[in-house]
């Protein structure tokens, strides 16, 4: 991602630019780790129990990323 527009995301500040990115992580390494029990959803117990678990966090990983990268309180509340 360009610079100028991580800093327009993150409004500058150096501190939300690093949870931002540890936030937008943990959401890829979320969706990963459901890919990986859907491949071996015959393998392991309780499979789709989990799947289903880490496709809500990543939905809601996905959304608290994009509530920080708003910049006003009406872009949060949407």
């Amino acid at each position: 991602m360009a610079p100028e527009l991580w800093r327009t995301i993150t409004n500058g500040s150096p501190n939300l630019t690093y949870i931002l990115r540890f936030v937008a992580t943990s959401g890829v390494f979320s969706l990963f780790l459901g890919i990986y029990a859907f491949i071996n959803r015959k393998n392991i117990a309780f499979a789709r129990t989990f799947m289903v678990y880490m496709a809500a966090l990543c939905i809601y990983i996905f959304g608290f990323a994009f509530e920080l990268s708003s910049n006003s309180l009406a872009g949060i509340k949407r």
